[in-house]
């Protein structure tokens, strides 16, 4: 067994003297006793060891000191404990190990030192702490670990990282956040996820990203046409009219008639004849006089008899004889003089 230290001796002892010390060693030993001390002095230090140390007594300590140590032994430790701390360092510490540490104190930590980390180890870390962490270091993380987390700090992260985050994860996230996220990124997301993202947040996002996505996600407040740029039909499932307020032609270009299945006049506030390129009968089921506003023969180049079910004279308007070249008797069930004045 060993005799405890006295302070005066360990003031003018270093690693060498603690050759052969253990944590019984270090029983009533602080932060001054350590003041020459690297890592070679604590070779035989576990927990124990560091019940009455604080920053101050690691400061000349590095990964190999730590080589014992668990949360237990850091629980006085912040930031300044771990200035020359790296990945190895933190390997058998959890989450209460980082429960003073900040971003400073994970400064030289990437993926490999949060191996064990979860949301709570997160819990003062801003995007400062995440510079170096990839997909990898989100491993175990999620909405409440990103809890101060903006776009910065997920400028590493693709998809993978994302795998546990619904919408409250992305709370302070815009478009620069999903930078390298697709589809599979925006597994859990909603509406409210999308609450700050625009087009450019949506650049590499087709049908299945927009899954859980309604009117309230599209609300096209933010999203145009660029935003539709790789949506067909499946991708406007649960879009509306509302959904389409933004969005003119080049938004419905890959739509077809099952993309307007909840379309109604209002939808089509802003669509042209290129709009309705692949749109045949099926598409205008709900579309009235007002949702011809704009639109000339090309556009009703694929409609027949049915398509024109609910238009009157109002929405022959713009059409000439090329408009009507599929139209038999039952398509001018409500067209009067006035609707073929043209």
């Amino acid at each position: 067994m060993y005799s405890p230290l006295c302070l005066t001796q360990l003031l003018h002892t270093g690693d060498l003297g603690l050759e052969h010390i253990t944590d019984l060693g270090l029983e009533h030993i602080t932060d001054l006793g350590l003041e020459h001390i690297t890592d070679l002095g604590l070779q035989h230090i576990t927990d124990l060891g560091l019940e009455h140390i604080t920053d101050l007594g690691l400061e000349h300590i590095t990964d190999l000191g730590l080589e014992h140590i668990t949360e237990l032994g850091l629980q006085h430790i912040t930031d300044l404990g771990l200035q020359h701390i790296t990945d190895l360092g933190l390997e058998h510490i959890t989450d209460l190990g980082l429960e003073h540490i900040t971003d400073l104190g994970l400064e030289h930590i990437t993926d490999l030192g949060l191996e064990h980390i979860t949301d709570l180890g997160l819990e003062h870390i801003t995007d400062l702490g995440l510079e170096h962490i990839t997909d990898l270091g989100l491993e175990h993380i999620t909405d409440l670990g990103l809890e101060h987390i903006t776009d910065l700090g997920l400028q590493h992260i693709t998809d993978l990282g994302l795998e546990h985050i619904t919408d409250l994860g992305l709370e302070h996230i815009t478009d620069l956040g999903l930078e390298h996220i697709t589809d599979l990124g925006l597994e859990h997301i909603t509406d409210l996820g999308l609450e700050h993202i625009t087009d450019l947040g949506l650049e590499h996002i087709t049908d299945l990203g927009l899954e859980h996505i309604t009117d309230l996600g599209l609300e096209l407040e933010h999203i145009t046409d660029l935003g539709l740029e790789h949506i067909t039909d499946l991708g406007l499932e649960h879009i509306t009219d509302l959904g389409l307020e933004h969005i003119t032609d080049l938004g419905l270009e890959n739509i077809t008639d099952l993309g307007l299945e909840h379309i109604t006049d209002l939808g089509l506030e802003h669509i042209t004849d290129l709009g309705l390129e692949h749109i045949t009968d099926l598409g205008l089921e709900h579309i009235t006089d007002l949702g011809l506003e704009h639109i000339t023969d090309p556009g009703l180049e694929h409609i027949t008899d049915l398509g024109l079910e609910h238009i009157t004279d109002l929405g022959l308007e713009h059409i000439t004889d090329l408009g009507l070249e599929h139209i038999t008797d039952l398509g001018l069930e409500h067209i009067t003089d006035l609707g073929l004045a043209l």
